[in-house]
Formats: C-alpha cells, structure tokens, sequence
C-alpha cells in the first residue's frame, strides 16, 4: 500500500504549495506507538485495513509472531525482545496478550520512556483509561513526547465522548508541535463530531499539506484525510467535488474500504445510477469494507455475478405489496407532533405456523397514541402463509387483534399441547394469546397472570428450571409518564446544541425487568426478586435472547437470559454467569463455543429485529 501522490491531491484541491516533498525520514515521534492505525486508539479511522470491530480475530499467529516469542523464550530477561513482541500482538489486534509483555518489558527497564508509552499505548486499546492516563500526565513535562502524549490524551477523551477536552488535548498537541500529521487527522475528526464541519475540512486539508508519510500506518490516515474530506463534500451539498475526491483516492488506493462506498452515494445524489450502482457493486466485494450494506436498493448487479470466493452475498427485495401484508405501524402521533422517545420504537413481529400447515406465518404487533385509552391502540395483525409466498389476513377470524401498545412479538408452545401460543410485550400491559388449536386465540392474560403493566420492550421463553415448561422473562424500557418526562425544547436535557429533541433515555428512570414463571397449568407467578434478577435495570433494557452453551445437540445444560440495556449486555438468572458462554465477534476462534438455543420453536422480536430459537450458532 504506497501513499497517495501527493502533488496530484493538492492539484484537484487548488491548494497551492500545500504539498511538499515526501518525508525523507521516519522519526521516532512519527512511529509514537500509541497512535498506530492498524491498532488505532480512538478507533475513528475510516480506512483502518483491520477494523478493531475484528480484534482478536486471527486464526493463528503470524510469522513475524512465532519469531518474536521465539525471541522472547530465548531471552527472557531482554526488555526489549518483550516490547517486540508486544507490538506485532497488537498490531494483529491481540491486545490482551499483548499486554503482559509491555508490562514486563518496564519491568525490567523501569525508566524507559518509550515502555511507557508502548504501556499507557495498549492500556487505552483495552479501555482502561484511568491507567493509560496516569502514565501520560507522568511524561507531560517531557519536551520530546509532549506532543504525542497531548494527542494520545486528545484520542482517550474523544473515545469518552469528551470532546471539549480532546478539542483542547489537540490544539496543544499541535502548539508543541505544528506540523503533527496525527493531531491535524484526530482535530478533524473531533470538529467533526462536534458539527464544526468548516474548521474539520480544513483540518484535514492541513494533513495533505503535510509531507507525505512514508510510514505506511500514517499513510493509511492520510487516506482518511482524502475520503473523509470527500465526505463532508457530499454532507455540505457538493457531490460533484466529492465525486472528484474519491475518484483520486480510489486512482491511489483502489481497495480503500469505504470509498466506493462515498462515491456511490455522490453519484446517486447527482442521478447517475448506473455509476452508482458500479461504484456500490465494488464496494461490497471488498473483504475489508466498513458500511456492511449493498447502498444502491434494488440493484441487480449481483444477478450476472458469481459470488466472490470466499463467501456468498445476499440481497432482499420488498414484496410487502405483492404478498398481500396491508399493514401501517402507528407509534404515538405523526411527525414533528411526536413529543416522547416511546413514540419512536416501531414494533415487533414474529414468525409462526399456528395452524399446523407447514407454511410460516407472521405475526405483526402495532401501536398506539397517548390520547387513546390503553385498549384503543391499532389491531395487532395476523397473515396466514397460503404456500405460494402471499398471505391471507385472518386477524378477524382469529380472535387476535388486541389494541394495545405493542413493542416485542414472540410466538412459543408455552403449554405443551403442540399449538403455538403468542405473547405481546406492550407499553402498558402485556397479553398472552393460547393457540386453541382450530385457527383461533383466546386472551387469557389475566388467568395466566402474566399482564406486566410496565414498558416491555422484548422478552424471551425458555426453560427456566428445565422442568419442560416454558417461562418468560421481560425486558422493560423506562418508567416514561407524559405527564412528568418533558416535550422537546422543554429541558436541557431535551436539546442537543440548541436543537430541541426528544428527551431520553436519560434522564428517565429506568425500569425493572421481570420474570415470570411457569406453574405447568396455563398459569405463572413472578419470582423476579426470587431469581436474583436486579430490583432495577442501571440501563433501558431493549432486547432479551436465550442461550444454552453444551457440546452436544441435546440441550442439557441450564439457559440463562441475557438482556441488552441500551447498548450493553448482562446476564441474569439463578445461576452463576460463569456457566454461561457468549457469544461476541471479537472472541478468538479458538475459543469460541458451540451455542444451542433451547429446543421450542420460540421466535422474539423487537421493533422488528426477529431470532428464532430453531437456529443454532455454529461458531
């Protein structure tokens, strides 16, 4: 991968004498190790070839590995075989074992600035801020690191969503040090995010009038600087110069991850569909790519294409009309008259057969408004599957069309008696619908007890006691009362930088989830205090998923819940987590379980998002 040309970029960009000659030299500030792209700290960058969403992904270790531990056993006492070794783990992203030798390398040579910086460098790609900073604010007062550490402070502040502090990290960082390739990319990254898109363009400008890197870490953020420029173009309405950018970046860097992508959607924006739909064919075959979508919706490129090797590439196309699904989710009032984040969730769906015919189903919950009372809400709907890839509505006939609030869809055989049963998780109280088994439902909420009045978000059957009976656990959103919770506008905490919006999820208090538990007789009772489940959820609870982790197709072992609070995953359940495995793409292969779902026929879903428990992950 060699570096842009720089005297073609300033070119295009009329940037006169903006470029100079290539760096003659790689310095030992331009190599600051806590700034490596392909192990970036702030992990902004758009063209990073190893996205840190796949660290710890190798299959096995490089040679350049295999000969620093090689090294490392021979020398053990060697500081630095330690650091070697150190920084080609974390360049291939293992950074939990990357992270010993760093610490023993400034073990055995306590007084090395660099170990200092190689540590506090791995300690911030693990999130352990409040180390990493500990050691930086040590070597402030260094005059040769002091631009690298007032970056690398910069970078720690704007992964915590700092970004005044790392606004002000950086613009010292280039006082002790103007021409700071590094702290020119990362100041316009956070201008960037902070919506001051003129300052950050000619940031990133600044970064091309550099010399051009010859380190091809630092090239790769030259890169970015072209496509992110490129991109500001297309969001400050100038498709026709950003067409022109990334038409020079991918001229230099053809495989660059993203900016096929950038110049598809300049290309839509100026009609050209056929360049568009070229431009989104190439992106998508590329193994590195960032933005995981096909962009250009109904294209056909894929039609007269083999797959590329390696894997094989999907696309849908909507026939929601043609197959006879007439259905208009209604969440709160239309906008702008929307005033509550409960107005923004759209509602779940659950894929059955519950008619026993072999043909699938599907289950569609809707909403309501603040003015209906809490029965008046739109009629949940149910489409029979004819067999021929069209559906019948049979809501009517059914018996299913409650009006509530529905939020989370989910379809189980929560009596045995081989008719799937349908659960509704509603803001408000839930409903549990029995499948009698001759094509209609009976509401038998109440009996059951299972009637959660809370904002449900999701839920999940599964087997809580293996005792073959299905039990439920609910995931619930927010204690939102309108009556309380501001409109728009109304709070600082309704506005972001002057614009009003919708207040939440904070600072509205969360709610507590709840679980209920099968007796085996078409009735439950809640043991959510009795199960060790947290009086209250510290997040929003949006999600909820069941697993069972054994080695073999019989699920044997205990499910444990796990639910996702507005954006982080516990465990729960009245068994230790430590018999639990989850599942997360960041996890080496080698250590990767074999995860089966329990055994019902379950499906749960949140605003549309669907998983059935007939899949297994097979990882």
């Amino acid at each position: 991968m060699r570096p842009i040309v720089a005297p073609a970029v300033c070119a295009l960009l009329l940037w006169s004498g903006a470029c100079g000659p290539a760096s003659e030299q790689a310095s030992e500030e331009s190599l600051d190790p806590a700034t490596p792209v392909r192990a970036q700290t702030t992990a902004v960058s758009a063209g990073d070839v190893r996205a840190t969403v796949f660290q710890e992904e190798a299959d096995k270790p490089t040679p350049k590995i295999d000969a620093a531990r090689a090294e490392v056993e021979a020398n053990p006492d060697d500081p630095e075989a330690h650091r070697r070794l150190g920084l080609e783990l974390q360049a291939e992203m293992l950074r939990n074992e990357a992270l010993p030798h760093f610490l023993k390398a400034l073990e055995l040579d306590p007084g090395n600035t660099r170990y200092k910086l190689d540590l506090a460098s791995s300690y911030t790609s693990l999130a352990r801020f409040d180390e990493a900073e500990a050691i930086y604010n040590a070597l402030l007062d260094v005059p040769r690191y002091r631009h690298s550490v007032l970056h690398n402070l910069g970078n720690i502040a704007l992964r915590k969503d700092d970004l005044e502090t790392a606004l002000d990290y950086y613009e010292q960082a280039l006082v002790a040090r103007p021409d700071y390739l590094l702290a020119h990319y990362h100041y316009g990254v956070a201008l960037q995010q902070a919506g001051r898109y003129d300052e950050s363009y000619e940031q990133f400008k600044a970064v091309l009038a550099l010399p051009m890197p010859e380190d091809q870490r630092e090239g790769a953020v030259y890169y970015d600087a072209v496509y992110r420029l490129g991109g500001l173009d297309l969001s400050r309405g100038n498709p026709q110069r950003a067409v022109e950018i990334f038409e020079l970046l991918l001229k230099n860097y053809p495989d660059h991850p993203n900016a096929w992508y950038g110049l598809g959607r300049a290309y839509m924006l100026l009609g050209r569909a056929e360049q568009a739909r070229e431009a989104f064919g190439k992106h998508v075959i590329l193994p590195d790519r960032r933005y995981g979508r096909l962009g250009y919706l109904g294209s056909p490129w894929l039609a007269d294409r083999p797959p590329p090797t390696g894997g094989t590439h999907f696309w849908f196309e909507e026939v929601t009309e043609e197959a006879g699904i007439d259905y208009v989710n209604v969440s709160g009032e239309a906008p702008p008259g929307k005033n509550w984040i409960s107005e923004t969730l759209g509602s779940g769906a659950a894929w059955l057969d519950y008619d026993g015919d072999g043909v699938l189903d599907v289950f569609i919950a809707n909403g309501s408004q603040y003015d209906r009372p809490k029965d008046g809400g739109e009629p949940n709907r149910l489409f029979r599957g004819n067999g021929s890839g069209g559906f019948d509505d049979v809501t009517a006939e059914s018996g299913i069309g409650h009006g509530g609030w529905g939020v989370g869809a989910g379809a189980a055989d929560f009596d045995n008696d081989g008719d799937t049963d349908i659960y509704v998780a509603n803001l408000g109280p839930n409903a549990l619908y029995r499948n009698n088994g001759d094509g209609t439902f009976t509401d038998i909420t109440e009996s059951a007890g299972v009637g959660d009045p809370k904002f449900g978000t999701s839920f999940a059957f599964f087997d809580l006691e293996n005792d073959g009976d299905l039990d439920i656990y609910i995931a619930n959103y927010m204690d939102l009362d309108p009556e309380i919770v501001p409109k728009p506008g109304e709070s600082t905490m309704c506005g972001f930088k002057g614009i009003p919006t919708l207040c939440g999820p904070k600072p509205i208090p969360t709610e507590q989830d709840v679980l209920y538990r099968n007796n085996g007789d078409s009735t439950f009772t809640e043991v959510t205090r009795e199960s060790g489940s947290p009086n209250r959820c510290t997040r929003w609870a949006l999600s909820r998923v069941t697993t069972t982790t054994t080695a073999t197709r019989t699920c044997t072992s205990p499910t444990t819940a796990s639910a996702t609070c507005c954006g982080r995953t516990r465990v729960t359940g009245r068994w230790s987590t430590s018999g639990s495995s989850r599942w997360r793409p960041s996890a080496p292969r080698a250590a990767r379980s074999r995860a089966w779902v329990p055994t019902s026929a379950i499906t749960t879903t949140t605003a549309g998002w669907t998983s059935s428990s007939r899949i297994s992950l097979t990882t």
